[in-house]
């Protein structure tokens, strides 16, 4: 057991490595709406739920995180929607940020 102890800080190091830099911009969807609409946009375009896990499936293997922006009006039902979409599309890190008023 003793001899294996040198070889655990290498293996997080490897492991350190095979992880995505932490500058890798993440996949951003951005939430708004109001009352009983909500409105989902990726690079300034309107997508639609379904439309919006299809980009954010293809988007995985370039970002590997996502980011749902909303402003200050987006109904919370349209957020943990958008979330929603994400992690099932197969983002396993979704950050949420809101717009300040």
């Amino acid at each position: 057991m003793i001899r294996l102890l040198p070889l655990v800080p290498a293996l997080f190091g490897l492991m350190a490595c095979a992880s995505k830099p932490a500058d890798t911009p993440a996949f951003e969807v951005r939430v708004s709406g109001e009352g009983d609409k909500c409105v989902f946009e990726v690079n300034g375009k309107p997508v639609d739920p379904k439309a919006l896990g299809e980009v954010a499936h293809s988007a995985l293997p370039k970002y590997g995180k996502a980011t749902v922006r909303s402003s200050s009006t987006a109904p919370y039902r349209c957020i943990g929607g958008a979330i929603s979409i994400l992690q099932s599309a197969g983002h396993i890190r979704v950050r949420f940020m809101a717009d300040g008023t």
